[in-house]
């Protein structure tokens, strides 16, 4: 899964924020940190649900 991708565009349908993430030269490391994040999350749900699953 293409995690930036996915930061980078919920990011950019918020214009105001994203424009002020870039004046500060911010952007690519924020990108970066949430997309961190959101793979981390990601993958815990995904254990906790195969855990939460009988064993076929």
């Amino acid at each position: 899964m293409q995690y930036k991708t996915i930061v980078l565009n919920l990011l950019r349908q918020r214009p105001e924020y994203y424009a002020q993430l870039a004046s500060q030269r911010k952007a690519l490391a924020t990108v970066n940190q949430l997309a961190i994040e959101l793979k981390t999350s990601h993958q815990a749900w995904q254990e906790e649900r195969q855990q939460a699953q009988p064993e076929s």
